[in-house]
């Protein structure tokens, strides 16, 4: 039997307290235990369910900024400063921040809200608003979409 995890559950799952073997082995050490083996698919299986219910009941924004060539650090500045107000926000789970591989101009935002409505309330901060004006002249567009998962 194989585990197929990501590294953040090796650490919370496969390696107990104050084990300090590598998480890899520990996961084949576990599946070949048999009783063993089980309770962690259980925990696999309780986390799975926990972190499927979460993505069901919060809202997910999408932001994608084309930013313009010679811009990028600029745009990189705003959105680390915009991070660092927006983590107080109420409502505010977590924000994940990506630059496309394919295009350095294309930067990605994705934000997890507890609710539309605090994500809405979000948008009308201050520090939002100053964001705002600093990143439109630096960019070609922008596209923002809204998700819920199901």
């Amino acid at each position: 039997m194989y585990l197929a995890v990501s590294a953040g559950d090796k650490a919370r799952y496969a390696n107990p307290p104050g084990d300090k073997q590598d998480g890899t082995r520990r996961i084949a050490e576990i599946s070949a235990g048999g009783e063993v083996a089980a309770n962690t698919l259980n925990q696999f299986s309780a986390a799975n369910r926990r972190r499927r219910e979460i993505c069901i009941m919060t809202i997910t924004a999408l932001v994608i900024f084309e930013v313009k060539a010679g811009l990028t650090t600029a745009l990189e500045a705003a959105m680390n400063t915009l991070l660092e107000a927006t983590r107080n926000d109420t409502g505010f789970v977590r924000c994940d921040r990506y630059r496309d591989t394919q295009d350095p101009t294309r930067y990605v935002f994705h934000e997890v809200w507890d609710s539309k409505a605090l994500l809405d309330e979000h948008l009308r901060t201050a520090h939002v608003a100053c964001f705002l004006r600093t990143i439109m002249p630096l960019l070609d567009g922008k596209d923002v979409r809204i998700l819920q998962g199901f």
